[in-house]
């Protein structure tokens, strides 16, 4: 019984790796194929598609002009979008400004660069409240 368990797991190891084999054959045909026909005429976006996916699956063919440009032109695509990242990132890391300065204000904490900003809409809701007869909770507090 255990010979005959052995032996299956020996079989079923050799139709895995014969599986494998048979498919990255298939996909050296079909690169084949398909690659003939992109060389003589237009093909379909997913044709061109598949044909650039087929040319990281199959051996290296530095031989073929075909393959050759695929890989390139990935390759240059790939590093591009990497170098693009890293000037954005480097652009908006240059662009944040500095950290502001923070200080207590009315027992709240604001920035510098706010500070006038509130003093104008203070005095204004200030004026604004003794117009309408309105007496802030600061001067109820005192009564």
């Amino acid at each position: 019984e255990l010979l005959r368990l052995e032996a299956s797991k020996f079989t079923h190891a050799m139709k895995e790796e014969h599986r494998a084999e048979l498919i990255q054959l298939k996909k050296e045909q079909l690169y084949e194929v398909m690659a003939l026909v992109d060389a003589d005429s237009a093909t379909s976006s997913r044709d061109r598609s598949l044909l650039k996916y087929l040319c990281t699956q199959i051996e290296p063919r530095p031989n073929d002009p075909q393959w050759r440009k695929i890989t390139g032109t990935k390759k240059v695509s790939k590093w591009t979008a990497l170098v693009g990242i890293l000037v954005i990132n480097a652009l908006s890391y240059c662009a944040l400004p500095s950290r502001p300065e923070i200080v207590e204000y009315g027992g709240y904490l604001v920035t510098v660069e706010s500070l006038p900003l509130i003093r104008r809409y203070q005095h204004a809701a200030e004026r604004a409240g003794k117009q309408d007869g309105y007496v802030g909770m600061d001067k109820q507090e005192e009564m």
